[in-house]
């Protein structure tokens, strides 16, 4: 089965796997509602990005801000085992608001739209290992006041961890690998073009020659480092686009526009058929607190 560039919901304020499964070939661009910190246990793993593309080595954390698409992709059969630990973009610590704040702009770079790469000493990314398997275990149990304040406080030892990290790493620290197979820079230009423009009309004829590369030739390459073709993505953008404006209180109708989508009928189709509930149910839904 071939997914598409898709949105990926997380539910709850924090979840945590540790995993070991490959990933499935047809394994696609995809974003979420919130951070993303991968502790790489083992594999030989490259990610693909929206700005660049990294060669992943165990032992690294991966810091991927809320609606930045990326994908993994393994080079090999090398066992693949990280840590995934998800934080909803509305978590926050309770009572330290500010230091949770400080913490995020430390080691999320100031734009929000590249991903960070954070390299631990060997006793600091055990110890990370460690809370991730005690978080993921906390998870499991009855979601009262002695499991929740747990959880938060494994959760904040793990972003003071990262945070010591980075303040410690020296200044000319490389966080991008590059390789023979790494995301040509044509691409690269392509998805700086189609975010730069993203609320005007985009057309793949507008991309070919803003970027001066053939469109079947770009059409083909960009599937093949998404899994998904750039209709695709500049629609995800726009819808993620959107459901930030409806967060921060824009009507539905607002957002339609201030996210590219120049009818109201056809986004509301589009919404609804990428979400499963129109913009309005969306709104309302944000409004009690729940996250779809």
């Amino acid at each position: 089965m071939v997914k598409d560039i898709y949105y990926e919901i997380i539910q709850e304020p924090v979840t945590c796997l540790c995993k070991t499964e490959l990933l499935p070939h047809y394994f696609t661009f995809h974003s979420h509602n919130g951070y993303e910190i991968l502790p790489l246990v083992n594999g030989n793993v490259s990610l693909f990005y929206e700005s660049d593309s990294i060669l992943m080595h165990p032992g690294d954390v991966i810091l991927i801000p809320p609606y930045v698409f990326h994908r993994g992709y393994q080079n090999d059969d090398t066992p693949y085992i990280r840590d995934v630990l998800n934080i909803r973009e509305d978590y926050t610590l309770p009572g330290r608001e500010d230091d949770y704040e400080k913490l995020c702009h430390t080691f999320f770079t100031e734009d929000n739209q590249k991903i960070n790469v954070v390299h631990p000493s060997a006793e600091a990314f055990q110890e990370i290992h460690h809370l991730m398997l005690q978080i993921s275990e906390t998870l499991q149990k009855p979601a009262d006041f002695e499991n929740l304040l747990l959880r938060d406080a494994y959760v904040a030892q793990v972003l003071i961890l990262l945070y010591k990290a980075v303040l410690h790493r020296p200044a000319d620290y490389q966080t991008t690998d590059t390789w023979p197979d790494s995301m040509p820079q044509f691409l690269i230009d392509t998805f700086q073009y189609i975010n730069a423009h993203l609320t005007e009309p985009l057309s793949l004829d507008d991309i070919e020659n803003a970027i001066h590369m053939n469109k079947y030739y770009l059409c083909r390459v960009f599937h093949e480092f998404t899994g998904g073709s750039i209709g695709q993505y500049i629609i995800e953008k726009r819808l993620a686009l959107a459901r930030q404006k409806i967060q921060a209180g824009a009507a539905p109708s607002d957002a339609c526009f201030q996210s590219g989508f120049n009818n109201y009928a056809n986004f509301s189709r589009t919404f609804n058929r990428h979400v499963g509930v129109s913009p309005r149910t969306y709104q309302k839904a944000i409004r009690d607190g729940k996250w779809l």
